[in-house]
């Protein structure tokens, strides 16, 4: 749960869903933007640590719109099409092959600032951008039998 000092900026729903109360990308996407990554595409990645037993399903669902959501989950089972149970929401922006999507900073230090994740694209793979002595993380473009139309709710 957030403290008072995070809900100045950050909303949170009853799955805790997490979204800026102020997206700033909302306001400069353009739909020329949703030409560059495909509507309601689902990208995934895996991460594992074995030292401490963990295993992360990561998936992110893009809409036209310029609205994205992040799941996550400890099993391989989550249903993308139900996005009151995202992680977080919220809007991106492309410029260039360079996906930008904001995020809320959750420390404590730094609450209200947003985080904005850069990540390449590079055909079906999202490659993101970090400093050099973090891992790489990659999302892959993956399809989803399931998949629904969905109208975002942020």
């Amino acid at each position: 749960r957030l403290t008072q000092h995070y809900t100045k900026y950050i909303d949170e729903n009853q799955y805790g869903r997490l979204h800026l109360k102020k997206m700033k990308f909302e306001k400069t996407f353009t739909k020329e933007m949703s030409n560059k990554i495909e509507a309601d595409a689902v990208y995934f990645n895996f991460y594992e640590d074995k030292t401490i037993n963990f295993k992360g399903y990561n998936y992110i669902r893009f809409f036209n719109s310029g609205q994205f959501a992040l799941f996550g989950s400890r099993t391989e089972s989550i249903d993308i099409n139900n996005v009151e149970k995202a992680h977080f929401v919220g809007y991106y922006n492309i410029k260039n092959d360079l996906l930008l999507f904001e995020i809320p900073n959750t420390s404590f230090s730094k609450a209200g600032k947003r985080v904005i994740r850069k990540f390449v694209i590079e055909g079906n793979s999202l490659k993101e951008k970090r400093k050099r002595n973090e891992g790489e993380t990659i999302f892959t473009k993956i399809t989803v039998k399931d998949i629904r139309p969905v109208l975002p709710d942020w």
